[in-house]
């Protein structure tokens, strides 16, 4: 879940209701408005409006990311020494690539750090052997799997909203949670195409039905 920036000319700030629908979904992505509803003790309607305006405002949204482990693939942290007049336009191409959750620039334009999550065996090794190395502002290029993800592997781990709902409120939603494969260990699964149109809609909006 990405929280967000408004494009709305009106006040970017979220009130309490918006903040406990907000954790709601955090704990639960695709609880229903009438299971956040009952939980909240709030109308069904009441939440449905309030969650299309977040959306609507760049406020909150829901997307869907698949796991490198699941399908025996992998996740790379790459570092990237480059000139400095060639970084913004390095940085710029990585950010546009589907494969690459995000990138930041150190050393006052120096390195490049990026995130690449591969969505198929050996993916992302032409960008790591052949496109960046001959880059003309490319020095030279640092690749390192991820062995273990000890934060920030699920969406629950982000606990600024700890205290928007009550422990039993937060019970409840986990309950109505799809709960999730083993965490450790890849296994044989497999995507095909129509998983891959599935995976394309639920990355632009995790609630549709």
């Amino acid at each position: 879940m990405d929280v967000g920036a408004t494009t709305s000319p009106e006040s970017s700030i979220l009130d309490s209701l918006d903040t406990r629908i907000a954790r709601a979904i955090q704990l639960s992505p695709r609880a229903s408005f009438r299971e956040i509803a009952d939980v909240l003790g709030v109308a069904e309607q009441t939440i449905a409006r309030r969650y299309r305006r977040l959306r609507r405002d760049g406020l909150l949204r829901v997307t869907m990311a698949t796991d490198p482990r699941a399908t025996g693939n992998s996740t790379w942290l790459v570092r990237v020494r480059c000139r400095p007049e060639g970084a913004d336009a390095i940085a710029a191409a990585l950010a546009a690539r589907d494969d690459v959750s995000w990138v930041s620039i150190y050393e006052a334009g120096w390195e490049i750090v990026f995130n690449l999550r591969a969505a198929e065996p050996y993916g992302g090794m032409e960008l790591l052997t052949r496109t960046l190395p001959k880059a003309a502002p490319v020095l030279d290029v640092r690749p390192a799997v991820v062995l273990h993800t000890y934060a920030g592997g699920a969406p629950t781990d982000w606990e600024g909203w700890h205290d928007a709902l009550t422990r039993p409120e937060a019970d409840a939603l986990a309950a109505t949670r799809i709960p999730r494969g083993p965490k450790d260990g890849a296994s044989s699964t497999t995507i095909d195409r129509a998983d891959r149109a599935i995976i394309d809609v639920l990355s632009r909006d995790g609630r549709t039905s």
